[in-house]
């Protein structure tokens, strides 16, 4: 979402200095608004070029100035729906980014002291889930899976593995959980998120869907990304 409202120079003053942070503190997310620069850079680009060799061959061939109104006319309409498809049909990479955001951390509050007391496995993990250290939040989840039967951990472990681009284990822990109500509706937006970045479409519309009709978790998100993926 921030990104694309970037683009669009929507973003609140709140919304800027996030981006900003994220821009120099998560290189995935850095990556992204870089290839999306160079996309659109890309486009008008090659819609100048047309244009100017549209321009070219109607100069050539008008012999009134009523035709060459049509043709300016033309070519802006040209344009116009070049750029409105170009925004109705985003790549997968662009709409992953704009929706993809870590669940935050509700279930062991971080509290950083200088004592010595013994830390739990459960804290450590959380610690470096917030630190954003998402390779030994893994670790320390998957120490956590078989000790519990609630359901959280293998459910922020999928999150992580999103985190260090490990998109198909994620996957596979989202659609193979029998998950609790608290997590089964936030496990199929994740899932489909998932799915979406490995361009997998149909499954990911398949999670939407489940989530619309069942689910009581950005639910709103959901429809909107359903409709972009039309």
């Amino acid at each position: 979402m921030l990104i694309q409202k970037y683009f669009e120079n929507a973003l609140s003053t709140e919304e800027t200095v996030t981006f900003e942070i994220l821009l120099v503190s998560d290189s995935e997310f850095a990556k992204d608004v870089a290839f999306q620069k160079q996309l659109k850079k890309a486009v008008t680009i090659e819609e100048r070029k047309k244009l100017k060799e549209k321009l070219n061959s109607f100069e050539s061939q008008k012999t009134s100035g009523t035709k060459w109104w049509y043709a300016a006319a033309s070519i802006l309409v040209l344009v116009t729906i070049s750029f409105w498809l170009y925004n109705q049909n985003p790549s997968t990479e662009k709409l992953y980014a704009s929706y993809f955001e870590s669940y935050p951390n509700v279930i062991e509050p971080v509290v950083r002291n200088g004592n010595n007391q013994v830390v739990s496995t459960k804290t450590k993990a959380f610690i470096a889930y917030e630190s954003k250290d998402y390779s030994n939040a893994v670790i320390f989840f998957n120490d956590l899976i078989d000790g519990t039967d609630d359901d959280y951990a293998l459910f922020y472990k999928a999150i992580s593995l999103m985190h260090i681009n490990k998109f198909d284990e994620a996957s596979s822990i989202l659609k193979s959980t029998n998950w609790s109500d608290t997590y089964n509706s936030k496990a199929l937006w994740y899932l489909a998120l998932s799915e979406l970045k490995q361009n997998h479409i149909d499954n990911c519309k398949d999670a939407l869907n489940k989530l619309i009709v069942t689910g009581n978790f950005n639910v709103s998100e959901a429809k909107e990304l359903l409709k972009k993926l039309e």
